[in-house]
């Protein structure tokens, strides 16, 4: 079994390649960059995009909030999606209408344009 740190510093690394892609691509929309990248076999990532913003997700697991949250050092919009909503780690809503497509407690990466 793989552990939070592990699944942790793929998402980050998939996230590097996102940003290295908008920098290289700045005329390129943030919502088409995800069709790029090549995915690897370590965990499976989700994107969806609306209102120039796109969502990745994954499927919680134990400590990996923690172990995302450390490894991306707050660079990001970070949440947990659950009832329809995205919330922060204190229960505050950080998108009260994210699109449709994320499953119930997902962690959500949130990329504005």
């Amino acid at each position: 079994m793989r552990s939070a740190e592990y699944d942790a510093r793929y998402i980050v690394d998939y996230v590097d390649e996102i940003s290295e892609l908008q920098y290289k691509y700045p005329e390129l929309p943030i919502t088409e960059i995800p069709s790029l990248i090549k995915e690897k076999e370590a965990i499976r990532i989700f994107h969806v995009s609306s209102d120039e913003k796109l969502y990745l997700w994954v499927n919680n697991e134990d400590s990996l909030y923690s172990s995302l949250n450390d490894a991306l050092g707050g660079s990001l919009v970070l949440g947990y999606y659950k009832q329809g909503v995205i919330l922060n780690s204190f229960g505050g809503i950080v998108d009260a209408r994210p699109p449709q497509g994320i499953t119930e407690g997902s962690l959500v990466l949130i990329f504005r344009n």
